[in-house]
């Protein structure tokens, strides 16, 4: 029964195929945490998104401002 728990074949190599699943296993687990995280922060950034103010579409007449006049 140490073959089981050892993770090793029946002529004592490694059995590397267990390991690769698992990493495979830890790595998408891990993408899947990170894409949750970011959409979680995309969606928050969008929900306090303002839109500028259109103040530089017309500016108001000032006495100050230089005017020729005929």
């Amino acid at each position: 029964m140490m073959a089981n728990t050892d993770r090793r074949h029946i002529d004592g190599s490694v059995d590397f195929d267990f390991y690769r699943a698992e990493a495979r296993t830890l790595r998408q687990g891990a993408r899947r945490d990170a894409c949750r995280k970011l959409w979680a922060l995309t969606r928050t950034a969008f929900t306090y998104f303002k839109f500028p103010q259109k103040r530089w579409i017309r500016r108001p007449a000032s006495s100050r401002s230089s005017v020729l006049v005929a």
